[in-house]
């Protein structure tokens, strides 16, 4: 369920309503209000707020975004969760329907873990360490609690839903964390690997390509659906669902200085064509699945304002910002 408030200049709010009304919406509430500005500069503007099921607040919000009068300069509005909404012009049962999300919701949600920050990267390095460490000495529950700490998946949902949508900065975000994530896990893998006395690397329980192109299909369609649903497992998201992504890079790292087995260098190919063949398979199938959703280009359109400053990556690692927090 959905909580929307829409802002808009005196005398357009009639409009707002009669577009929430043809989406299937039963009510919606007007309010005026003075707006000040940090300028001084004071203002009229008119508030219309509505509460109903999830899939109603996208169709609205997919209405108003590709409605030809809308001016993301003049207007915007805000999108809340709503525990619950009673009321006897709504029956229960079609006000919790789950499916589907606005995706502005799935854009702000997916927007949060691609950012490289601090945390970030500490996560990564912790992780990398339990990965690289269990692969080396074949220790099955280490890798997975490094791959449960792992943020990947996020970053390659990230990548799908930003090609669907045409959020370009959104995309170039997660690629460049994508990048960075690799090259830790792979440089991690190589100093766990330099200071651990066991010879050759242990683990060797990796899935064939093909069968393992299938289990990044699965995950690619459930970790996208999970994202669109209210009742999905949104978990999935930050655990180890995209494993191939990262165990492969700290095995890689660590082969460098253990060897990379008894293939040699076809060994390493062979991986290098899992690690992209895997990552290729989660984004398109999670692209497919936010085309199938509905997520549109134009119910996005006023979150990549022309001229849009991109935020510095380099100031979140800023020792006096992160004192300052």
């Amino acid at each position: 369920m959905r909580r929307v408030k829409v802002k808009v200049p005196a005398g357009m709010a009639e409009q707002i309503a009669r577009i929430a009304h043809d989406a299937g919406i039963q009510q919606v509430a007007v309010s005026e209000q003075e707006v000040y500005s940090a300028d001084g500069e004071k203002k009229r503007e008119e508030a219309v707020e509505l509460e109903t099921a999830t899939p109603l607040a996208k169709r609205f919000l997919d209405a108003l975004t590709a409605w030809p009068g809308y001016d993301a300069e003049q207007m915007s509005y805000t999108v809340r969760g709503a525990h619950a909404i009673v009321s006897t012009k709504d029956d229960v049962s079609r006000l919790t329907v789950p499916l589907t999300e606005p995706a502005v919701d799935v854009l702000y949600q997916l927007w949060e873990f691609v950012h490289i920050t601090p945390s970030f990267i500490a996560r990564v390095l912790v992780a990398a360490v339990l990965v690289a460490y269990g692969v080396v000495n074949n220790l099955t529950l280490t890798i997975a609690a490094g791959l449960m700490f792992m943020p990947a998946m996020p970053l390659l949902l990230s990548v799908g839903f930003g090609a669907v949508t045409r959020s370009w900065r959104l995309t170039a975000r997660a690629l460049l964390a994508m990048v960075l994530l690799t090259v830790l896990t792979a440089g991690v893998g190589y100093a766990v690997a330099t200071v651990t006395t066991e010879a050759t690397i242990k683990f060797k329980d990796f899935t064939p390509l093909l069968p393992s192109l299938a289990l990044s299909v699965a995950v690619g369609l459930a970790a996208g659906i999970a994202t669109t649903d209210d009742v999905g497992w949104k978990e999935l998201i930050g655990l180890a669902a995209a494993s191939q992504f990262s165990l492969i890079p700290a095995w890689f790292g660590a082969a460098l200085v253990k060897g990379f087995g008894e293939g040699g260098t076809q060994t390493a190919i062979q991986r290098l064509e899992s690690f992209a063949g895997n990552t290729v398979a989660i984004i398109a199938m999670a692209a497919v699945v936010y085309a199938v959703m509905g997520m549109r280009p134009h119910a996005l359109k006023e979150t990549e304002p022309a001229g849009a400053k991109e935020h510095n990556v380099v100031d979140d690692l800023d020792p006096r910002k992160i004192a300052a927090a």
